[in-house]
C-alpha cells in the first residue's frame, strides 16, 4: 500500500487508511479525506525520511503518500 513518491501532478489516488494516527505525519489532517475517495496528486515533497503529499482537491494541506493507492486508469 501507498503510492509511488514521485507520482506526477495529476496522478489519481484513492485514500484508502482508515487509521492513519500510526502510518506517518500529518495524521490529524485526515478530517479533509473521505475514505475510499479518489484525489488528484498537485505534488509531492520528498524529504531524506518522509515525503508530503498535496491534492488538487484540498489546497496547502500536507498528507502521507502512505495513506493512498494508486488508481489504475
Amino acid at each position: 500500500m501507498s503510492i509511488d513518491i514521485y507520482s506526477p501532478k495529476g496522478k489519481k489516488i484513492r485514500y484508502v487508511v482508515p487509521d492513519p494516527i500510526s502510518w506517518g505525519t500529518d495524521a490529524n489532517n485526515v478530517k479533509h479525506l473521505t475514505l475510499g475517495a479518489i484525489y488528484t496528486v498537485e505534488r509531492t515533497e520528498v524529504h531524506s525520511w518522509h515525503t508530503k503529499l498535496f491534492l488538487q482537491e484540498v489546497p496547502g494541506i500536507p498528507f502521507s503518500t502512505v495513506w493512498f493507492d494508486e488508481v489504475v486508469e
